[in-house]
């Protein structure tokens, strides 16, 4: 059994940066903050990704942990936040295929003669966007005609990856709100 001595120890040198030593907490306290996952996520290959999300964690932030503190403590308290944040993408995913599936629906309910209608209204819209913001055009294109991936493009226009997400959903929002209103005037 690890004594408090090795344990302060280690978080001491993983605090200085020596990979060994956050290897060794890791593998200490990885089985306990397994089980704790495990109570609430029920699926086997999440555990494992918010296992590691919550090791990612502590590794950036390990330098803040005061060594006064409980590091189990710590770390518990990282994983019930990855916890969280692991069923807030699940209920964003959720909607995102309930939304997806809605859409399906309609355009497969939809007569084959207003597809050339859609199309022109999708054009329009891109037409309009690419006159208003010429930016968020080439985004858009880049991203989804081009299949390019966040990390490529933040290369290629020198914006964060944050940036260009935010940009994309503005930009959907915007040709979301046009196509509305073409369709509710069409």
């Amino acid at each position: 059994m690890q004594s408090l001595f090795q344990d302060r120890d280690w978080l001491k040198k993983a605090q200085s940066g020596e990979a060994e030593a956050f290897v060794k907490l890791v593998e200490h306290y990885e089985p306990t903050i397994r089980y704790q996952l495990a109570c609430k996520i029920f699926d086997r290959s999440a555990i494992d990704d918010v296992c590691q999300e919550v090791f990612m964690a502590a590794l950036k932030n390990i330098v803040s942990f005061d060594l006064e503190k409980d590091f189990l403590h710590w770390l518990r308290g990282i994983a019930r936040n990855q916890t969280f944040k692991y069923y807030e993408r699940q209920k964003l995913r959720r909607q995102h295929e309930s939304e997806a599936s809605k859409l399906v629906s309609m355009a497969e309910e939809e007569p084959a003669e207003e597809d050339e209608n859609w199309c022109g209204e999708l054009e329009g819209c891109l037409e309009i966007l690419r006159q208003k913001n010429a930016q968020w055009y080439e985004l858009l294109l880049n991203k989804y005609q081009q299949k390019k991936s966040l990390q490529e493009l933040s290369q290629q226009i020198g914006m964060s990856v944050a940036s260009i997400k935010m940009s994309l959903m503005r930009t959907r929002k915007s040709l979301k709100e046009c196509i509305l209103k073409k369709v509710k005037h069409g």
